[in-house]
C-alpha cells in the first residue's frame, strides 16, 4: 500500500510542483554549521570513550577476560543496530511543532549522559559474570538512547542544505567536532587515576559522570535547540514512510551499497586496530605497565585528533577540485602505506615514534565522518528524485546499522584473535614471541588489505557532483526550493 502511494506521490510531484514557504533558501552561516556540528563532539565522545575505558576498566582493572569483555561489548551494539533503522523510521514519521528531529535530540542528549554515568557504577567486589552482566545491562541503555540521539541528530545534518559542495561544509564542522573529542577522550582513564580520587574506581565514577552530565547531556542538546530542519516543509505533506519500502530501495541504490561497503572496509579493521593498539603499548612496548601504556594510547588518540583537523581542509579542497569519490580514493591510498608503517611504528624501545601512525591513518577517520556523510546527504536527493520521499532518517540509519555492525565483529574480533594467537593479560609482558609478532601481524596486515579494496570501491560510486548538480535542478523544479 505504501509503495504504491510512493510512486503515486512521485508523478503527483511531477505533475504539480510544489512551492514551499519562502524563508529557509539561502547558503548555511559559519555560526550554524558549527553549532549543528557541535552534536558530533558528543555523539563521538561517548562511543569514543565506552572503548578506550572498556579495556582498561573492566579487562584491566577488574579482570575480565578479553573474550567476555569483546562478548560483552557485541551485544549491545548489535541491539544497537537493529533499533537503528527502527528509530529511522519513526523520526521520518514524526510530527510536531518543534519539527521532526529536534525533540529526539534534546530528549537523546538527556538520556545518553544519565546512561553513560551508570556504565562506570560497577563494583569490583562483583564476580566476573556480575561484571559482565552489569555492563551489558548497562551499556544496552546507553546505546538505546544514543540511537534516539544519533539518528535524528545525523539525518538533520544531511538534511542541512542542497548544495553539494556546502554539505562537505557542514559534515566537515561534525569531523572538526569529533577530532576534539579525540583530543581529549583519550585521556578520560588517565585523567580518573589522579590522586586527587581515594581509589581508581572511585576516580572512574567521578569522571563518567561528569562527562555523562556536561559533555553527552548539555553539549548534545546544542543542535537540536538551535539547529533548523530545513526540509521540514517538504517532509511533512509526505506519506508516512514505510520501513519495508526503504529498506527495498536501499537494496536498489548502488551508491547506497558502495558507501556502506566504504564503511565497512574502514570500520572493521580500524576498530579492531584501535583495540589492538592498546594492547601492544601496554604489554609489548612499554612492559606490562598499564598506566603509563594506556597514557601513551591517550598520547596517540591526541594525535589522531590533531592529524584529523588539519586534514579536514585539506580534503576539502581535494574533494572540492576532483569529486567526493576522488578524494576518498585518496584516503584509502593512504591508509596502504599507514598499514605497512604499523609494523615498523610499533616496536619497543622508540615508543614516541607511534605518533607517526597518527599522520597516515588519520584522514581515514576525516573520510568516514566527514567524506562519506556528505555522500550519503547527496544519496538521500537521487532517492527523493526516484521516489518522491525525504527520508533521510532510515537512509541514514541503514548505514548507522552498516557501521556498527562493523564496529560490534571488530570488538568481537579483537577478543577472538587474541584468544587465537595466545595471549593471557595474566601473564602481562611475559608473552611468548610468537604471540606478539601475531598480534603485530594481524594488525598490520587486517589495515592493508582492506584499504587495497577501499581505493577500488572507492571509483565505483556513482554520483558525481556533476550528476548531483543535475538531480538537484530536477528536484527544484519539482517541489521548489528549499
Amino acid at each position: 500500500m505504501e509503495i504504491t502511494a510512493e510512486k503515486e506521490g512521485v508523478r503527483a510531484q511531477a505533475s504539480e510542483p510544489r512551492r514551499l514557504p519562502p524563508g529557509s533558501v539561502g547558503p548555511l552561516k559559519w555560526k550554524d554549521c558549527m553549532l549543528l556540528g557541535l552534536g558530533g563532539f558528543s555523539l563521538f565522545f561517548g562511543s569514543m570513550t565506552i572503548q578506550s575505558m572498556a579495556i582498561p576498566v573492566y579487562q584491566m582493572l577488574l579482570g575480565v577476560t578479553p573474550v567476555m569483555l569483546g562478548l560483552a561489548m557485541t551485544i549491545p551494539r548489535l541491539w544497537d543496530a537493529f533499533l537503528d533503522p527502527v528509530v529511522g523510521r519513526l523520526s521520518d514519521n514524526f510530527r510536531s511543532k518543534w519539527g521532526r528531529r529536534r525533540p529526539f535530540i534534546v530528549l537523546g542528549a538527556i538520556s545518553m549522559g544519565i546512561s553513560y554515568g551508570l556504565i562506570w557504577m560497577v563494583s569490583p567486589d562483583w564476580t566476573e559474570g556480575q561484571k559482565v552482566a552489569y555492563f551489558i545491562a548497562t551499556a544496552l541503555l546507553f546505546y538505546t538512547c544514543d540511537t534516539f540521539f544519533a539518528i535524528p541528530y545525523q539525518s538533520l545534518m544531511y538534511e542541512s542544505t542542497p548544495d553539494y559542495h556546502e554539505r562537505t561544509k557542514v559534515t566537515g564542522s561534525y569531523a572538526f567536532w569529533g577530532k576534539v573529542a579525540d583530543l581529549s577522550s583519550g585521556w578520560i582513564f588517565p585523567l580518573s587515576q589522579i590522586a586527587l580520587f581515594s581509589s581508581p574506581i572511585v576516580g572512574i565514577r567521578w569522571v563518567g559522570w561528569g562527562v555523562g552530565i556536561f559533555v553527552l547531556g548539555l553539549i548534545g542538546m546544542i543542535p537540536g535547540i538551535f539547529g533548523k530542519e530545513r526540509y521540514y516543509h517538504a517532509a511533512v505533506t509526505q506519506a508516512k514512510v514505510s520501513l519495508k519500502a526503504a529498506l527495498g530501495a536501499a537494496l536498489r541504490n548502488k551508491a547506497l551499497i558502495i558507501l556502506m561497503a566504504l564503511c565497512l572496509l574502514k570500520v572493521m579493521p580500524s576498530m579492531l586496530a584501535s583495540s589492538m593498539d592498546h594492547y601492544l603499548l601496554v604489554y609489548y612496548m612499554n612492559g606490562g605497565d598499564i598506566a603509563l601504556g594506556s597514557s601513551w594510547k591517550a598520547a596517540l588518540t591526541t594525535a589522531y585528533g590533531v592529524v584529523g583537523i588539519l586534514s579536514i581542509p585539506v580534503l576539502q579542497g581535494l574533494a572540492r577540485k576532483f569529486g567526493k569519490r576522488e578524494a576518498m580514493a585518496a584516503v584509502y591510498g593512504l591508509v596502504i602505506l599507514a598499514g605497512f608503517g604499523k609494523w615498523f611504528l610499533f616496536v619497543p624501545g622508540h615508543t614516541w615514534i607511534v605518533l607517526l601512525d597518527a599522520v597516515l591513518s588519520a584522514p581515514i577517520w576525516i573520510g568516514l565522518s566527514m567524506l562519506i556523510p556528505s555522500m550519503l546527504a547527496d544519496v538521500c536527493d537521487d532517492d527523493e528524485l526516484k521516489s518522491g520521499f525525504r527520508r533521510e532518517g532510515t537512509f541514514g540509519a541503514i548505514y548507522n546499522w552498516i557501521v556498527k555492525l562493523g564496529v560490534t565483529f571488530a570488538f568481537l574480533g579483537t577478543g577472538l584473535m587474541l584468544e587465537l594467537v595466545g595471549f593471557d593479560s595474566k601473564q602481562g609482558a611475559a608473552q611468548s614471541s610468537d604471540t606478539f609478532f601475531w598480534m603485530r601481524f594481524s594488525f598490520a596486515g587486517v589495515t592493508v588489505v582492506s584499504a587495497i579494496l577501499g581505493v577500488f570501491v572507492s571509483l565505483l560510486y556513482p554520483i558525481s557532483r556533476e550528476r548531483s548538480a543535475e538531480t538537484r535542478r530536477l528536484l527544484e523544479e519539482r517541489r521548489g526550493l528549499v
